[in-house]
């Protein structure tokens, strides 16, 4: 069977972190850190989950299960939601921690992300309450946030640069030819470049000084590989322009609608590709793998009607019970302090830190 973690996927190339929404009532669902997810608030998303007919439908086709036959939750959905949960909680701990604040712009770019969630449809989003979509659009935002804020702080270690280098070359630069340039306005300045390099100036150097390419620029105008993934989406002039070059030579000024480009193109040593590499790193989103630290050091929970907590080398999460059975639903918009699974056990939750 199919997973929610599977269907549930960001544009930006992460798993959705659910709302860790609102106080708890009743008895308690899971835990993070003394933070509470009662059982009411998670029937409450839950059913706005199963209500969304375009949510099932689309999962139905993708051959996930959201709801079983007889109407009730599936015990999969469950634990998988509150996988999300428990990431979620961890995130808006750090939130809170760094004191960062959203913006109408954090928002505004949340909802676009948000819309675009489940299965990349924005109407299956439009067809959840207008609760559960704020709430998520609210998830969205300080996830999106706490992203920033970690990105800024990245500094990869040289064997972390190396471990990416020798994991990825291939698919960094299949032609092992890495392109940088120096793009100026005028023929002019164009020449006025080579003449420097003539002079024994350093192309990078002059890259940093002097280019108007303010993307590559700061790395020495390392721009990307000869038949690397994108490589077509550039200037046929300035794709003939670095074809033509030897490994290690100088093109001479060649024109586009960008302006006037210098172009060198050298090997894709370790050495020479270290701005590309330390860019890539820089364009990882660092929030699951600080999600997966942070949880598999706290003391997470889950009540054992639900799952148990499982945490290895793919992170913290909650699976569901061995032989899941799907549990009673209550209707939609009602909350309960208790509620019954078929067959589940009538403790209170389990868990620690994150251990089996």
């Amino acid at each position: 069977m199919k997973r929610l973690l599977s269907l549930v996927a960001v544009a930006v190339g992460t798993s959705l972190l659910a709302s860790g929404c609102s106080s708890p009532t009743g008895s308690v669902a899971a835990s993070v850190n003394g933070t509470e997810l009662s059982r009411a608030d998670l029937d409450d998303q839950l059913n706005a989950i199963a209500e969304n007919e375009k949510l099932v439908q689309s999962a139905e086709a993708a051959g996930f299960e959201i709801t079983p036959t007889d109407g009730g939750f599936s015990a999969v959905l469950t634990a998988d939601w509150l996988t999300l949960w428990v990431q979620q909680a961890t995130v808006d701990a750090e939130f809170e921690r760094r004191d960062l604040l959203l913006t109408d712009a954090d928002r505004d770019l949340a909802e676009s992300l948000a819309a675009r969630t489940f299965g990349n449809d924005s109407a299956v989003f439009a067809a959840f309450p207008e609760w559960f979509r704020d709430d998520m659009i609210d998830a969205f935002a300080r996830r999106v946030v706490l992203s920033g804020a970690l990105t800024a702080e990245v500094e990869p270690t040289e064997a972390e640069l190396l471990q990416i280098y020798d994991a990825n070359r291939d698919v960094f630069c299949p032609s092992g030819k890495l392109v940088s340039h120096v793009l100026v306005d005028t023929p002019e300045a164009a020449a006025a470049i080579e003449a420097e390099l003539a002079g024994g100036a350093e192309f990078a150097e002059l890259a940093r000084t002097r280019s108007s390419d303010t993307g590559s620029a700061p790395v020495g105008g390392v721009l990307t590989c000869i038949d690397s993934q994108g490589w077509s989406q550039y200037d046929p002039a300035f794709q003939q322009g670095a074809v033509a070059l030897a490994v290690g030579a100088v093109s001479e000024p060649v024109q586009t609608q960008f302006g006037y480009h210098v172009i060198k193109v050298t090997d894709f040593s370790f050495e020479n590709a270290r701005p590309f590499l330390e860019a890539a790193v820089q364009q990882q989103d660092p929030v699951p793998a600080f999600v997966a630290r942070k949880t598999a050091k706290s003391d997470v929970t889950v009540d054992p009607r639900y799952g148990r907590v499982v945490s290895d080398a793919q992170g913290t999460r909650i699976e569901p019970p061995a032989t899941p059975e799907p549990r009673t639903r209550p209707a939609f918009g009602t909350t309960t302090t208790a509620v019954p699974l078929q067959g589940g056990s009538p403790e209170g939750p389990v868990g620690g830190t994150g251990s089996p």
